[in-house]
């Protein structure tokens, strides 16, 4: 055996010296390992969050394209409604006032009391057989100027309604 305590001191040194470095030096190997794993593990969560962010996107993108179109046609739609209306509102007031369209009423008495501007008595076009009264031309064109009107309306407020319902549509379908 060994017979020098100095020796066996040193021997003993040398081993814990051995055995520290061993162990410092697998600690690193294996920190550098795990952090690889951690690393490789962020990457692929990246990635896999990439793509999940550009499915989204394009995902958006087409719903958006897809409201796009639609309300470019309900915009044509209206704006064909628009010049239709517009057409029949000038064919209706040319004949309103050229008195191919008449606009009657029933007389308010019985007495034979006529409205204010209000033509002569007329025979009755329904079968009912109540005296009717045209109205003047001017004024039955302008009730036509007025319901024209609304009907521009409604068409304007129908379009407006259709892009708000497809866009609900589009966001409960996503």
């Amino acid at each position: 055996m060994i017979s020098n305590p100095w020796m066996i001191v040193g021997l003993l040194l040398a081993a814990i010296a051995l055995g520290g470095t061993c162990y410092f030096k697998g600690k690193a190997v294996g920190e550098r390992e795990e952090r690889a794993v951690w690393a490789e593990l962020q990457l692929q969560q990246s990635i896999a969050a990439s793509r999940q962010l550009q499915e989204a996107q394009a995902k958006a993108r087409g719903a958006e394209q897809r409201f796009a179109a639609l309300v470019a046609k309900v915009d044509k739609d209206y704006q064909e409604k628009r010049h239709a209306n517009q057409a029949r509102r000038d064919m209706d007031n040319r004949a309103a006032r050229d008195g191919v369209i008449g606009l009657r009423y029933p007389q308010p008495g019985a007495d034979g009391a006529r409205g204010i501007g209000c033509a002569t008595p007329s025979p009755a076009s329904s079968g009912d057989g109540a005296p009717t009264t045209e109205l003047p031309r001017a004024l039955a064109a302008d009730l036509l100027d007025l319901a024209n009107d609304a009907d521009a309306v409604v068409e304007q407020l129908t379009s407006c309604q259709a892009v708000v319902l497809a866009d609900r549509s589009d966001r409960v379908g996503n």
